[in-house]
């Protein structure tokens, strides 16, 4: 696209316009690199996704963890915006992550806090759950 490459072209020769344009001081360029970066998509599987059959649902995507994955967030968070973007559901989402204990739980990485804080995402510790509730399911 010609605009495309007219920005490139422009951040490239002049860094220091993008942070003028958000507003931040121009002086910031120095302190950075422009370049551009190409993202391959890689196939994803949702370990469970319940489709609402109501608008006013939420879409609910879930992910068992029984291992360790420092990038468990990252990797979730990405497959379920390739998600929304292909299939654009009408329905507000959620997502839960089922762990056996919080020694899985990788904890919160800066560039997914906001996703803990806005209620989008619900952690489940099995060790916590109270016996009753286990005991309903065979």
């Amino acid at each position: 696209m010609k605009t495309d490459s007219f920005f490139y072209r422009f951040f490239s020769e002049f860094p220091q316009a993008f942070f003028v344009l958000i507003g931040e001081d121009e002086q910031k360029s120095r302190n950075y690199k422009f370049t551009s970066v190409e993202v391959k998509e890689q196939a994803f599987r949702f370990d469970a996704v319940f489709l609402p059959a109501m608008s006013a649902d939420h879409l609910y995507f879930v992910e068992v963890q029984f291992r360790n994955d420092p990038e468990l967030y990252s990797k979730m968070f990405a497959e379920i915006y390739l998600y929304l973007r292909q299939y654009k559901p009408p329905n507000d989402w959620r997502t839960v992550v089922v762990f056996p204990n919080e020694s899985f739980d990788p904890g919160v990485h800066p560039h997914s806090r906001e996703f803990f804080e806005s209620g989008r995402l619900k952690r489940v510790y099995l060790n916590r759950l109270p016996p009753a509730d286990l005991e309903r399911f065979p």
